[in-house]
């Protein structure tokens, strides 16, 4: 029998002290100030390590109270975790979204100052903390508010959706809990090195790849011929390892990096040291094999320092962040503007900057790598770097003749790392790699992926939850592939029909097409859309399951070809929340006009069951415009949102617009569609979900 956690038994969480208590402001959704309660403190323990765990709680005001509490786990946490909610803008803030639903706001930083603790440490400590502090903050809740046990839901993304995945498997603290985005116990390093690899090698074929996927294209059997055999054979794997392909545009559009690569690696080395010579100097192995995919962007250049221009740190944004893309950047330096310049010029053709290591052979700081970001000639920039507190402390150490080299070696074999895995081929991407490559050398150790799992967040997950549990899911997430959401809800299931339960009793998954892995409301473009809607749907939905015992929509219509997952476009119940739109023109996807010819749009939107209404639309023209990405970009891409509505029954709507084109060329047009629980004159923003389609228009000259 499993052992359940129960913090209320642990007295190293007995002796809490607050150092704040005190009613503060934050601004809402209207600018005007919502008021709440903080409290602010640390649990006082024998040893130091367990001495570290923060807390802060937001209460909002007693008429605004209902009787529970979100807590949300960050990817990757920070010694000062806690307070790493306040300063966002209030669409995009979860305490604001907490004080006006009903409930109070809990965080911390989970005992650790580290994002894997991996080692001798233990990482229990991630699941364990949190529930303290979510048991200390009911004690201070039903003195607040004179009112019985606060229910609790925890929820978090990515790396806090594995942490979540612990916290309700493991113990009894929460009556709910959210991870979306989420990972299986491979999913690192598999998911981000397929996507780092397939990004480097087909690099300068996206433009046909996406075009052929995009409305209106001719599918990818279709340029087969125009793809080399590394090319070919790449495209094939990606998306037998369950890649989704249609993400590839934010590489084409500069937006996609190697994402938490740079973070993850040491951890690999560190796990299996052996690995970065096997792969160029053991038989069967890629590097070894000189195969193309190994050695086409190698490099391995040597030269010496001729001048050091000192500059300043990067100034980054969000670096104290705490979302699905950035958390994990408190984790590297900043980047440099030190201008290097080198006696000699790298000089390499068709040169790919991402994974190249600056290596420093003497001087001051011999021994010290450092990531580059920028090439030039025989000019330097270095970049962002893991396990570097200070990177102008080191660049300050180089001298005129110090001794370099530039290679990336390590990073093309850690590229490779996943198809040396041994894996079981109950998950989807090994049952496909395991029967194309059947004779793949094997490494010695044990997979990394558990390790990886059980070190981040303080278990493997097992399915056994504990309490009720709504998966949201990204289809184009380009870190987290979305065949594990699939894989984990079989896992649910499983434990608890041993239970006597029934399928998805326990669980659903809402799958949200054209969404990505960035957990911002402001991620939206003329090919993607947000989930963060869902996220705040589920959490509410979450409460209304355990609270009233009304179920939550069902999971999303859907099924695995492979490792892909595809919707299930004609199911007669599509489940989930997110609406489905097929978006024509002139009654096609795909239409041939004149310059100055009208062209008629019209969008047929279904939105399942429970799942709000259309509330408003919003139009790009021509596929063109900023991505918004982060907080950075607003939503420059979309004219103003449409309110006309035409609803064919109580499921079923439809929305329509004219476009004139007066240059030629091709033309993608774009509808972004937004459905709300609640009408257009009552909408509840934060809980808006979005989907887009597209239609493709080539426009002739009139000659």
């Amino acid at each position: 029998m499993k052992e359940i956690y129960d913090a209320k038994k642990d007295p190293r969480w007995q002796q809490p002290v607050f150092d704040c208590e005190e009613f503060r402001e934050i601004k809402g959704l209207d600018g005007k100030p919502l008021r709440y309660k903080y409290y602010h403190g640390t649990f006082v323990t024998e040893d130091e390590e367990n001495r570290c765990v923060k807390f802060s709680f937001c209460f909002p005001l007693k008429e605004h109270y209902q009787g529970r509490f979100f807590q949300h786990l960050s990817p990757f946490p920070g010694p000062d975790e806690e307070n790493a909610y306040f300063d966002r803008p209030a669409l995009d803030n979860q305490i604001v979204f907490a004080l006006t639903h009903g409930a109070y706001f809990v965080a911390t930083n989970m005992g650790s100052k580290d994002p894997f603790k991996g080692g001798n440490s233990d990482a229990t400590l991630l699941y364990q903390s949190s529930a303290a502090a979510a048991e200390l903050s009911r004690e201070i809740a039903q003195k607040e508010y004179d009112m019985g046990r606060p229910y609790g839901y925890v929820y978090g993304g990515s790396g806090g959706a594995y942490k979540t995945m612990s916290c309700i498997e493991n113990t009894n603290a929460w009556d709910g809990g959210l991870p979306y985005v989420i990972g299986s116990p491979y999913a690192l390093p598999l998911c981000l090195t397929i996507s780092s690899l397939g990004k480097r090698v087909l690099r300068h074929r996206l433009p046909q790849i996406l075009d052929a996927l995009d409305a209106g294209g001719v599918g990818l059997a279709a340029i087969q011929s125009e793809l080399t055999e590394l090319e070919a054979n790449t495209l094939e794997e990606m998306i037998g390892l369950g890649f989704p392909p249609r993400t590839w545009f934010m590489m084409q559009e500069g937006l996609m990096d190697d994402g938490a690569i740079p973070v993850i690696a040491p951890i690999v080395k560190a796990f299996d040291a052996t690995y970065w010579d096997d792969f160029w100097q053991k038989p069967g192995y890629a590097g070894y094999e000189k195969a193309e995919s190994a050695t086409k962007d190698l490099v391995a250049f040597s030269s010496r320092i001729k001048k050091v221009t000192v500059g300043k740190e990067v100034q980054r944004e969000n670096i104290g962040s705490n979302g699905t893309n950035d958390a994990f950047l408190k984790q590297l330096s900043k980047g440099s503007t030190s201008l290097i310049e080198l006696e000699d010029v790298l000089e390499k053709e068709d040169l790919y900057i991402l994974g190249l290591e600056f290596k420093i052979l003497s001087g001051n700081a011999a021994g010290t790598s450092l990531t580059i970001s920028a090439v030039q000639d025989n000019y330097i920039l270095l970049g962002p770097t893991y396990g570097i507190d200070d990177l102008e402390a080191v660049v300050s150490q180089l001298q005129p003749g110090d001794a370099i080299a530039i290679e990336n070696a390590d990073y093309l074999a850690f590229q490779h790392y996943f198809m040396y895995q041994s894996v079981a081929s109950a998950f989807a991407p090994y049952a496909y790699l395991n029967e194309r490559h059947p004779n793949l050398p094997k490494r010695p150790v044990e997979s990394v992926g558990p390790w990886i799992a059980q070190g981040g967040s303080g278990s493997v997950q097992d399915g056994q939850l504990q309490c009720k549990a709504i998966v949201v899911e990204s289809l184009m997430d380009e870190f987290a592939s979305p065949w594990q959401a699939d894989w984990y809800r079989q896992l649910v299931n499983q434990q608890a029909q041993k239970q006597g339960m029934a399928s998805d009793e326990m669980i659903r998954v809402w799958y949200m097409d054209r969404a990505l892995h960035n957990d911002s409301v402001y991620d939206l473009g003329p090919q993607t859309v947000n989930y963060d809607g869902a996220v705040k749907r589920g959490l509410l939905a979450l409460s209304d399951w355990v609270e009233k015992k009304i179920e939550p929509a069902p999971t999303t219509a859907y099924h695995l070809q492979g490792a892909q997952v595809l919707l299930d476009e004609t199911a007669d119940e599509l489940g989930g929340v997110q609406p489905r739109i097929e978006l024509v023109v002139n009654g096609l996807k795909h239409v041939h006009v004149k310059v100055g010819e009208k062209v008629n749009l019209q969008a047929t939107i279904r939105v399942p069951s429970g799942g709000g209404q259309v509330v408003a639309s919003r139009w790009n023209q021509t596929g063109q415009g900023q991505t918004t990405y982060g907080d950075h970009i607003r939503e420059v891409c979309y004219g103003e949102e449409q309110l006309a509505v035409t609803a064919l029954d109580s499921e079923t709507y439809q929305v329509a617009n004219q476009f004139i084109y007066d240059q030629p060329g091709t033309y993608f047009a774009v509808v972004n569609v937004i459905t709300n629980p609640l009408p257009a004159g009552k909408r509840d923003r934060f809980l808006d979900v979005l989907n887009l389609d597209r239609v493709r228009i080539t426009v002739d000259s009139c000659d």
